[in-house]
């Protein structure tokens, strides 16, 4: 009978051990979850803040290529400017040649001369008075000014 109650403790000191064993599995199975959550809450977090900084990132790289886009206008546009400055500065008059140019500018009286009809500088050519006695003061198109002895 010794043999029996040696077996019966090592029976029940065995069941002792398995019922341990299973309480750490049960502890371990429950750690292991609360682990995999929280594991998954981090995953789910980095996922977020991953997407954010992309996010960012995109709406950085946006706001870059309006603002190259804007500066590319706006040098687009100067360089307009400057030429039509260009132009102007040669086509226009500045205000300074205005007001200088009452000589001989824009706003100058022009006098025109007379001109004399084509008849009577014929005559002058082909009628012309012998020199005499008279006094005359002659030119290179004929008498400029006659006087008569009478």
């Amino acid at each position: 009978m010794d043999v029996l109650k040696k077996l019966g403790a090592e029976i029940t000191e065995t069941k002792t051990e398995v019922r341990m064993l299973k309480e750490r599995e049960f502890g371990t199975e429950m750690a292991l979850a609360s682990l995999n959550a929280e594991l998954h809450k981090s995953i789910a977090k980095m996922a977020k803040a991953e997407s954010d900084a992309a996010e960012s990132a995109a709406a950085m790289n946006k706001a870059l290529n309006v603002k190259e886009k804007k500066e590319k206008e706006n040098g687009e546009e100067e360089r307009r400017r400057k030429e039509l400055m260009r132009k102007m500065a040669k086509e226009y008059p500045t205000l300074a040649q205005i007001l200088d140019s009452n000589k001989n500018g824009y706003f100058a009286k022009t006098t025109k001369k007379k001109k004399k009809p084509i008849v009577p500088l014929l005559g002058d050519f082909f009628f012309f008075k012998k020199k005499g006695s008279s006094t005359e003061i002659s030119g290179p198109l004929g008498p400029l000014y006659t006087t008569s002895s009478t």
